[in-house]
């Protein structure tokens, strides 16, 4: 929500600011809020600004802080694994509706802290790229013909962001939640007809809720075909333009081996691996464990180090 400016270092300087103030809602035009009337988008600019504005508190943690947490946890992987990766993370936009004034502070504060925070070696061999981290593919437009960015806030906003990260030759990954209808239908076009993500991992969401075993199957289909695949086994938008890699989130938890359910979450998790296992060897595969806690208990860790091997 919140933002600061940089010195030439990379230090925060100045008052915490918001990332989309109400003067960037009032700028934006009926095609951007997808209405007809100059009343209809003082409507919208004023529900959006009801909806997403509170009193700033005393809490207002600025996204540097984030990013700094993660250039020293990136230092330290590297002080062990000089060859190590890494991607680092676009946050959550808050205001859909305004997700291109997100943009341009996440490249001008986020990314040229990671640029100023390693050496030239260290950005070109260690930096791989930016993760988007909203996970959802909403907003009020999204017209199919327009390839280009659909004309979604997002979309136009994540396609910023890309742009910048292709032109210093990085990769841009999201990792998108899904569900079916309007979420799962842009995912595919996203992925299928765009060069906006070069790596796009599907969630099941299985783990967590047992009326999405269906798309442990959608999800083995679309990474068998490299595209990301309807419920009827055809490619969203047609024949697939883009370049993007498809690949699958395993999920796994301490709920597979502690509490009531653990049985349950340990038979869904063995679904993944029956499924997706097949793709070790030349698939992308990305393993979501909820938090640190979950991750770093043993037995989990355990069936962590067991699918590594």
């Amino acid at each position: 929500t919140y933002y600061q400016d940089i010195d030439e270092n990379g230090n925060a300087v100045g008052e915490v600011q918001r990332l989309c103030t109400k003067e960037d809602i009032y700028s934006l035009t009926m095609e951007d809020l997808g209405v007809d009337s100059e009343y209809d988008l003082q409507l919208k600019q004023e529900q959006i600004i009801n909806d997403s504005y509170t009193a700033p508190g005393d809490n207002r943690s600025p996204i540097n802080v984030q990013t700094d947490y993660e250039i020293e946890l990136a230092k330290r992987i590297l002080a062990i694994d000089p060859d190590a990766k890494f991607w680092f993370s676009l946050p959550h936009t808050q205001i859909i509706e305004g997700a291109t004034f997100y943009a341009e502070h996440y490249m001008d504060i986020i990314y040229t802290k990671i640029k100023l925070a390693f050496t030239p070696e260290e950005f070109e061999k260690n930096v791989a790229g930016m993760y988007w981290a909203t996970e959802n593919a909403t907003g009020t437009v999204f017209d199919t013909e327009n390839l280009v960015d659909f004309g979604n806030p997002l979309v136009k906003a994540a396609k910023y962001c890309s742009d910048i990260v292709h032109e210093d030759g990085k990769t841009m990954m999201w990792i998108p939640f899904t569900t079916l209808g309007t979420q799962y239908d842009r995912i595919g076009f996203i992925a299928n007809q765009t060069d906006i993500f070069d790596y796009v991992y599907l969630q099941p969401g299985y783990l967590w809720n047992e009326e999405k075993e269906p798309f442990i199957t959608y999800i083995r289909n679309s990474v068998e075909a490299g595209a990301v695949l309807t419920t009827t086994g055809t490619s969203y938008g047609g024949e697939k333009q883009s370049s993007t890699v498809i690949g699958a989130e395993i999920e796994l938890d301490a709920r597979t081996v502690t509490g009531s359910a653990a049985e349950d979450h340990m038979r869904r998790y063995n679904a993944y691996v029956e499924n997706y296992s097949q793709f070790k060897a030349d698939k992308l595969i990305a393993i979501y464990c909820s938090n640190r806690t979950a991750m770093f208990n043993a037995e989990v860790n355990e069936m962590l180090l067991e699918w590594y091997k």
